[in-house]
């Protein structure tokens, strides 16, 4: 719907037309299908609407005008470039006189009786436009079943009619039979009081979802949505309060869609549009609801330097192996599962639960214990001193902050995904921030902020200078403070943020065994996705590079290294994390070649 139409209202919407012709044409060479003519057409103002038609031996079945829901930016329906883009039918918000439902059914015979001298047998739709002087403008036709059916079929049945399918599958299967065709005809011609509408992604990236729904009966109870029953047609709803989820509705989170791209379809009785291009009040909030519910989540996709590695990103295995970067890859990431490759989440969260004992007997390596123990006393001989601020104010941030850029920068892959205003939009949202931060005198040589989220305390993002002296380091001080005051203030479970899955790149597996010595636990991210990964090439990775893996009873350390390792890698095993599992990378390549 709208994917080959498009409104010219001046001369500078010629260019995205001829651009939009040229990407297509460009999809087609070496295919039969060529674009080889345009239709140009007035633009004639009036009501989108359609016919649902059967064409048989008695002749040619028409159903009752319908009217079509395009361009609703509420269901992702409103798309650059494109025009008259479809989401549904409302049979109930408009009822046409019976002089627009004869021109239309004289229209759809012509255009029926003509497609059965031709061969085509069965369904087929009919696009109108009725204009304000009620004259009934032909504008497509589909020669297949169209998104009407199953819908309109099981109106007809509930009419009492025999639904439109049957003679399309009578014909196809070549059966004899004979029917009353004028009185049938007649049948189709009822005023119906349901509607269908499409939801799609509505945004211009690439997204995938973290939210399952059941396929059934829904309704908007108080802000909420409540699934009420199981259910399948509309003869499974029992008022217009109640709506119908269907098509498409998945077993499992975690599919790509495409910008714009189909998710799903409700349907429920009485109407959905309030006007020609506006959704009901209900309508709109119960289909607000949806979307919310579902979580879209961006997701990578293409060919992209993910921290000096090249990566692809597709949804299929089948895009992949037509890709022409595919062989400059040295990773190819899936969003779809696959029985083959390794599943991941993109992004780990990492959590430590704290207990009535003290901090110190927490620290998982009792090595880290001692450390902490002695550099405590070494930072006073060293004028150094550590401080917890539980709210700090702009200038305190300030100074934190040129700091923090400053070790940022200096990384290799290090990247800022924080500015200098992110304090202020923080205690613009209400948010109260925190920091642990270490001076020298007045000279700050690291520090770590701190906030709240879904309850825990979390350390959000931090840096520190190196110091020799120190045997554990600066940051494992920072962290034991931040620790000890999260005790104090008492949490029972803290955050210390996320780290991107895949250690032996821009993360090193030392980082990795830091977590451990502390005993934190690695969780999948709230908002990321998983993919299927595959590794082609080793070249830009460290021996051995480390991830966690998606598996049934939760995460699974996976160790890939070169086939001569001995080291024991259940030392990087992180707390409430059982299984490791070791794979070499020779054989890791080399069944992924059979692949690609």
């Amino acid at each position: 719907g709208g994917s080959g139409t498009l409104f010219i209202d001046k001369a500078d919407d010629l260019t995205p037309f001829f651009g939009r012709v040229a990407k297509i044409r460009h999809k087609l060479e070496g295919k039969k299908k060529k674009i080889e003519t345009v239709n140009i057409t007035p633009f004639i103002e009036g009501i989108s609407c359609s016919v649902p038609c059967c064409a048989t031996k008695f002749g040619t079945f028409t159903g009752a005008i319908q009217n079509q829901i395009i361009d609703i930016a509420e269901v992702g329906a409103v798309i650059p470039g494109r025009s008259g883009n479809f989401a549904g039918h409302d049979w109930a918000y408009r009822h046409f006189s019976p002089d627009v439902q004869h021109k239309a059914n004289q229209i759809a015979r012509q255009f029926g009786d003509y497609l059965y001298s031709r061969g085509y047998k069965g369904i087929f739709g009919l696009d109108l436009i009725v204009d304000n002087d009620n004259k009934v403008w032909p504008v497509e036709c589909n020669p297949r079943e169209t998104d009407a059916f199953p819908l309109i079929c099981m109106l007809q049945m509930e009419a009492g009619a025999i639904p439109m399918t049957v003679f399309h599958i009578l014909e196809h299967l070549s059966v004899d039979y004979t029917v009353p065709f004028e009185e049938t005809d007649l049948s189709y011609k009822n005023a119906y009081s349901a509607a269908q509408i499409i939801l799609y992604n509505k945004f211009d990236i690439p997204v995938t979802d973290s939210k399952l729904f059941k396929a059934g009966v829904y309704a908007n109870s108080d802000g909420k949505l409540r699934y009420l029953r199981p259910g399948y047609t509309l003869f499974d709803l029992l008022n217009t309060k109640e709506f119908l989820m269907t098509e498409a509705i998945t077993k499992k989170t975690g599919l790509a869609y495409k910008p714009h791209e189909r998710i799903m379809r409700l349907v429920k009785r009485g109407g959905i549009l309030a006007s020609a291009g506006g959704l009901e009040v209900d309508v709109a909030k119960s289909i607000d609801l949806i979307y919310k519910e579902l979580k879209f989540i961006p997701i990578d996709t293409g060919f992209v330097d993910q921290s000096g590695v090249k990566t692809l990103f597709a949804n299929r295995l089948i895009d992949v192996k037509s890709d022409p970067n595919l062989a400059k890859a040295k990773v190819v990431n899936l969003i779809n599962d696959y029985a083959s490759g390794f599943r991941r989440p993109m992004k780990i969260a990492w959590r430590k639960h704290i207990t009535k004992s003290s901090i110190l007997e927490q620290i998982k390596s009792k090595r880290a214990q001692k450390q902490i123990k002695s550099d405590i006393k070494k930072i006073a001989n060293l004028g150094i001193r550590i401080e917890v601020i539980p709210e700090i104010d702009q200038a305190m941030f300030a100074k934190w902050f040129a700091v923090y850029n400053k070790m940022i920068k200096a990384k290799k892959y290090g990247k800022l995904v924080i500015d200098k205003d992110w304090l202020k939009a923080k205690q613009k949202a209400g948010r109260k921030v925190g920091a642990v931060v270490a001076f020298k005198k007045e000279k700050i040589l690291g520090g770590e902020v701190f906030f709240e989220v879904a309850g825990r305390l979390t350390v959000g993002y931090g840096a520190a200078a190196k110091i020799s002296e120190l045997a554990g380091g600066l940051t494992l001080l920072l962290d034991y403070y931040f620790l000890d005051y999260a005790s104090r203030q008492g949490y029972d479970e803290v955050s210390f943020g996320q780290d991107t899955n895949l250690y032996g790149t821009d993360l090193s597996i030392g980082l990795l065994a830091y977590k451990v010595k502390l005993g934190l636990t690695p969780v999948k991210a709230n908002k990321t996705y998983s993919v299927t990964t595959y590794f082609l090439n080793f070249d830009d990775f460290d021996d051995p590079i480390m991830f966690f893996a998606d598996k049934p009873g939760g995460l699974e350390l996976t160790v890939i290294a070169k086939d001569q390792s001995t080291t024991d890698f259940k030392a990087y095993l992180p707390q409430n994390i059982k299984e490791c599992k070791i794979f070499f990378s020779s054989e890791v390549v080399e069944q992924n070649k059979e692949l690609f």
